[in-house]
């Protein structure tokens, strides 16, 4: 249940933060107060969150708003005067607007809307920016259908290849939709796995990132649209989507707050392999690329994790 908390924590804190950093902006430019823009479900959302948190970490909640409050103060010396503030990230999906995906934050400055994605970034690590399903990566990021359509085979193929060896380590029948495995109530989440099945499941990451590895790797020698392709996968959709990272220290001191903006996808060095990541070299810093599942390991649908650090 530890690591289940753990990654609860991580998700609940993010929205609570984004939450925290809009209803601070409005409250310096005299704004109408957020929650009237949020819907019912919204809210609930929210409030559920707000109570896990209150319940299994107290003390992050009042570390959050204080963090909060100061990239607020820094996003407001950036812009000057904020005419508008909208909370569009997943909690507020019926505010989103598709030419703003990444952003968590909407707002509008001199008559300008720009696009705010808010991290929290413990110092020294990569900063997460965007998870990309690996069904479609190639097709919707690289404008390589043909890449795509050979890199599901291939996906297909070694899940099955997986999945056969999983039960085989398990000494149950094969089947395909796995049902035999949950009848028995088996681990669905990596971590849980003997080490035995969890090898092998990790055997399959590496497998996945060497080929993304090898097709990115042609695409960037032939391709002229792979730069646009990195800046899109990195989570820079255009020249108005600006990340706003409030790292903290132990305990969640503010330890900086950076700014990035699409020139991060700058001056491409070189890329790699290592195990199922995949780091880019870039003028200003790295990306990294991990092999993860979307949910369970037991479904096809994985999904890459980026995450970036500048040097």
């Amino acid at each position: 249940m530890g690591a289940n908390k753990d990654a609860l924590l991580n998700e609940y804190k993010g929205y609570l933060f984004e939450f925290l950093v809009a209803r601070e902006l409005i409250s310096l430019n005299g704004l109408k107060p957020l929650e009237k823009s949020l819907s019912e479900n919204s809210l609930s959302i929210l409030q559920q969150q707000e109570s896990f948190v209150r319940n299994e970490f107290p003390e992050l909640l009042l570390k959050l708003p204080v963090l909060a409050g100061h990239l607020a103060h820094n996003i407001q010396n950036f812009f000057g005067a904020i005419d508008d503030v909208a909370l569009v990230g997943k909690q507020n999906s019926s505010l989103k607007n598709g030419a703003f995906s990444e952003g968590d934050i909407l707002i509008r400055s001199q008559a300008q809307q720009y696009s705010l994605s808010i991290k929290l970034a413990k110092t020294g690590l990569p900063t997460n920016t965007k998870s990309s399903g690996l069904l479609s990566i190639f097709s919707k990021y690289f404008k390589a259908p043909q890449v795509q359509k050979k890199f599901n085979v291939f996906l297909e193929t070694e899940f099955d290849m997986m999945a056969r060896d999983l039960h085989d380590i398990y000494n149950i029948e094969y089947d395909k939709s796995f049902q035999q495995w949950k009848d028995k109530h088996l681990p669905l989440l990596p971590g849980e796995l003997g080490r035995d099945a969890r090898d092998r499941l990790h055997k399959y990451y590496h497998l996945l990132a060497g080929e993304i590895f090898q097709q990115l790797h042609s695409l960037q020698r032939k391709d002229s649209d792979f730069m646009a392709g990195l800046s899109l996968l990195a989570g820079f959709s255009n020249n108005k989507t600006i990340q706003f990272i409030c790292v903290y220290e132990d305990q969640y001191h503010l330890k900086e707050i950076r700014r990035e903006d699409s020139d991060f996808i700058k001056g491409f060095r070189d890329m790699r392999l290592s195990k199922s990541s995949i780091i880019v070299e870039m003028l200003y810093g790295k990306i990294f690329m991990r092999v993860k599942p979307m949910n369970t390991f037991i479904s096809k649908a994985y999904k890459l994790n980026i995450a970036t650090q500048p040097f």
